[in-house]
C-alpha cells in the first residue's frame, strides 16, 4: 500500500553540539505530530536499540531521525521509515570502505560513475543503507555487502520485504535519502526556521 511520508528539517544556525541537535530533533518531532496528528496527540519515546517510536496513538506510526554539522531532520509515515542524511564534504575515510560496504553490484555501478563525482554517488548510495538501517532498528548491523541500493532504482533489493527510497532535497550542502517499507506515494518536505522551535530551552 502505498505510504504518504512527512519530512521536517531545520538548518542549524551553527554546527551544534549533538546535546542541542537532539534538543532541535525533539522540537522537529513535536511539530510534526501536532501537525499530522492533532494537538498533543501521542510522544516519542526511544526503545532499548535508539530506535524512536510513537506511543499513545491508535494507528501504527513510525518516526525517523537523522542529524548532520548543520542540518536535523525528522521523518513520519505510517510505515516503518528512515531517514539519513550526509554533509556533500564528507570523504570515505579509508580506500577500502566502498569494498568493505557495498555488494558487487553497487561496486559496479560506483565504478561507472565520473571520478569526480565519485564520492558524492557513494554518499547517495550510504544514505539509503544508513536509512534502511534506521528503519528496521538495527542502524548498521546488517549484511551491508548482501544489499542492492544502487540509487538509478528507486526499488531496494537484497532485504526482506519490499523496500524503496527516495531522494530529499535538504539542501545543496548534504545528500539525503528516506526509505519506507512498501511504497512512498508523496514525500512531502518543510523547512522549518529555528527561531520557530519555541520547545528549545
Amino acid at each position: 500500500m502505498p505510504v504518504a511520508v512527512h519530512i521536517a528539517y531545520v538548518e542549524t544556525p551553527d554546527a551544534e553540539p549533538l546535546g542541542v541537535r537532539r534538543q532541535f530533533a525533539a522540537a522537529l518531532f513535536r511539530r510534526v505530530l501536532d501537525e499530522r496528528l492533532g494537538a498533543g496527540v501521542g510522544r516519542v519515546v526511544n526503545a532499548e536499540s535508539g530506535q524512536p517510536l510513537v506511543s499513545g496513538v491508535a494507528e501504527p506510526t513510525f518516526v525517523s531521525l537523522t542529524h548532520t554539522d548543520f542540518v536535523v531532520a525528522v521523518a513520519l509515515a505510517s510505515a516503518r521509515v528512515g531517514l539519513d542524511v550526509e554533509h556533500v564534504d564528507r570523504e570515505a575515510s579509508h580506500p577500502g570502505l566502498f569494498a568493505r560496504v557495498s555488494s558487487p553490484a553497487e561496486l559496479r555501478w560506483l565504478e561507472r560513475q565520473p571520478v569526480d563525482r565519485r564520492n558524492r554517488e557513494f554518499l547517495r548510495l550510504w544514505t539509503r543503507k544508513e536509512a534502511y538501517g534506521k528503519a528496521i532498528g538495527v542502524g548498521l548491523g546488517f549484511d551491508l555487502r548482501s544489499t542492492n541500493f544502487i540509487p538509478d532504482d528507486d526499488r531496494l533489493s537484497g532485504v526482506p520485504g519490499k523496500w524503496h527510497a527516495t531522494a530529499v532535497d535538504l539542501g545543496s550542502d548534504v545528500v539525503a535519502a528516506v526509505v519506507v517499507e512498501g511504497r512512498a506515494s508523496q514525500v512531502t518536505v518543510t523547512k522549518v526556521d529555528h527561531r520557530e522551535l519555541a520547545h528549545l530551552g
